[in-house]
């Protein structure tokens, strides 16, 4: 067996990529992305006789800059287990960061691998639909972050309250050290300002859901959070305003991706029945 860094896809890695991958063009457009983004940082081909290669790419992410992400090419149906070992050992000690990896049940058998190897699950993670539904009315106070988009202390609450949620949400695969004025910029790229509601004390965000801009005819919801778990009820109220919204406005259902490390989304999930349409499982050595 042997590995070989090359600089691009050739033709030939190309179609391999397409082949394994014809049924799961996900797959394929994630992995083409990672050997193309301008933060790629490794491009391997791995080799073992006759038998079919392994491609292997690795990136940074901005927003997570302490790993590396991990997209692996090679045949799902008949994974030549080997081959993983060796993959999964090389690069282990040829890159400096941990390795990170991102998977759902395609990559069953390099799951198993990276748990003989020492990885640790970290996450997992439901995407979730959320069927529309009618409001039953609460007397929870609810304010649009349309409302307040002028106000900028209520704003400023706003964008600290989603970063702590999120960074304490995110420990074991840590967000990197970004200006405020970043985390504004990522709270409010996409935002629905008028189906995106708060819970305010004085200029204080106690609780806060956000609704972003989904494809085709859904929604998808981001940021959720409240600055105390007693708290946390004040997002039932928020939740019921925004599934009425979505009905009101013919939304087909409502997207969220439910981290296990996510006390704010797990709770959302008791509060409302959902549908599981995807399981995914971060793995990080």
């Amino acid at each position: 067996m042997k590995a070989n860094k090359i600089k691009t896809l050739n033709e030939e890695n190309l179609l391999f990529i397409e082949k394994v991958f014809a049924k799961h063009s996900d797959l394929q457009g994630a992995l083409i992305a990672s050997a193309n983004s301008p933060r790629n940082c490794g491009l391997f081909e791995f080799l073992s006789g006759n038998r079919r290669p392994l491609i292997a790419s690795i990136h940074e992410s901005e927003w997570h800059p302490h790993c590396v992400y991990t997209r692996l090419a090679y045949d799902l149906d008949e994974p030549d287990l080997q081959l993983l070992q060796f993959c999964i050992e090389f690069l282990r000690d040829e890159i400096d960061k941990p390795l990170f990896f991102l998977l759902d049940d395609r990559f069953n058998a390099l799951a198993s691998i990276l748990v003989e190897f020492g990885f640790q699950m970290i996450r997992k993670t439901e995407v979730v639909h959320i069927q529309p539904a009618t409001h039953h009315r609460s007397d929870t106070p609810l304010t649009t972050v349309a409302q307040i988009s002028e106000n900028v202390d209520c704003m400023n609450s706003l964008v600290e309250i989603s970063k702590r949620t999120y960074t304490e949400t995110h420990v074991s695969n840590p967000v990197g050290n970004h200006p405020f004025q970043s985390w504004r910029e990522v709270v409010l790229d996409g935002l629905l300002l008028d189906y995106s509601y708060v819970v305010l004390d004085g200029e204080k965000v106690l609780a806060f859901s956000l609704l972003y801009e989904g494809e085709e005819n859904n929604w998808e919801l981001g940021w959720v959070g409240a600055d105390i778990n007693s708290n946390l009820y004040l997002l039932d109220a928020i939740l019921a305003r925004q599934l009425a919204g979505a009905k009101e406005n013919n939304i087909a259902f409502i997207e969220k991706e439910v981290d296990s490390t996510c006390p704010y989304s797990l709770h959302i999930c008791k509060s409302v029945p959902y549908e599981v349409v995807e399981t995914l499982f971060a793995y990080v050595n």
